[in-house]
């Protein structure tokens, strides 16, 4: 636990040293490279002892360890979404904390409609990368769609398309995901697969917000820096936006190559149809 832990630490506290530190400065490599490290030893430590804390056994099954990559990396896009349009809304267009609460209300109906309307209904019928796989990449076509935001796009042409898609896309990503995350493993194991997808679920949003954030950060320091002789306070808001710009194509890449890896390892085949197929369906996490 302790090697994870310190593994995890040094890895988001290196990613949210690099925006003032620089990526190749030595406090930053050096934190980089011992969390590498401790998680290296934390799973040789794992694959040794004889009662390990998370055995090898339960993320190497393709399926469930698709599952948790698919989890994780997800919420890079979605945490994405959540830090820099909330800045975008309160900061370039003005908006209230409330007004952008409000704003948000349309990306979770469509996380509804996605995972309780589509995926629910088709998690029986066909195998999960057929879900997962075009669920990454719809979001990642909505993330993209905020990559053109300037000072003066509006909230309908330039913002809600984008969140339709992006909560559409996670809904499909998440229910199936979360639904393999026990696939197959033994009742004394259920636990441990389902508390690995939830810290799976956290490690990819504190890594991808404090990645996406210093990138962000970077590139609107470096564009403050370029127009220091005529700062005015679009100049400022430019600025901000051009930084998102940068961390919403980098957290659609990351989507994208999700996507295909996820594809391709996922080798679930279609589920049985018909006679027995209650029990051939997997356990929601939850009941795991």
């Amino acid at each position: 636990m302790l090697l994870a832990v310190c593994g995890l630490v040094a890895v988001v506290y290196g990613c949210s040293e690099a925006e003032s530190e620089g990526w190749s400065s030595l406090p930053v490599t050096g934190l980089l490279i011992s969390g590498a490290a401790l998680l290296f030893a934390f799973v040789m430590v794992e694959r040794s002892v004889a009662r390990p804390l998370l055995p090898p056994r339960v993320v190497m099954d393709r399926t469930r360890g698709s599952a948790y990559l698919a989890v994780g990396l997800s919420v890079v896009g979605m945490f994405a979404m959540f830090l820099f349009l909330t800045y975008y809304m309160q900061l370039v267009k003005g908006y209230s904390a409330l007004l952008t609460g409000v704003a948000f209300l349309p990306m979770t109906g469509a996380v509804l409609v996605g995972a309780g309307g589509v995926a629910s209904r088709l998690i029986p019928r066909v195998p999960p990368r057929l879900l997962v796989g075009p669920g990454l990449l719809i979001a990642a076509i909505g993330v993209a769609l905020l990559v053109p935001l300037d000072v003066d796009s509006s909230y309908a042409a330039g913002v809600l398309p984008a969140e339709l898609l992006v909560g559409f896309g996670m809904g499909l990503v998440m229910a199936p995901s979360m639904n393999y995350a026990t696939h197959g493993v033994g009742e004394r194991e259920a636990g441990i697969a389902s508390a690995t997808v939830n810290t799976v679920q956290q490690i990819g949003g504190s890594i991808g917000t404090a990645m996406l954030n210093t990138i962000a950060a970077s590139v609107t320091s470096d564009y403050l820096a370029a127009h220091a002789g005529r700062m005015t306070p679009r100049t400022a808001k430019a600025g901000l936006v051009e930084g998102f710009s940068h961390a919403f194509v980098v957290s659609s890449a990351i989507l994208v190559g999700a996507a295909v890896v996820v594809s391709l390892l996922m080798n679930t085949p279609r589920p049985v149809t018909g006679r027995g197929a209650e029990r051939a369906a997997p356990l929601p996490a939850h009941l795991g």
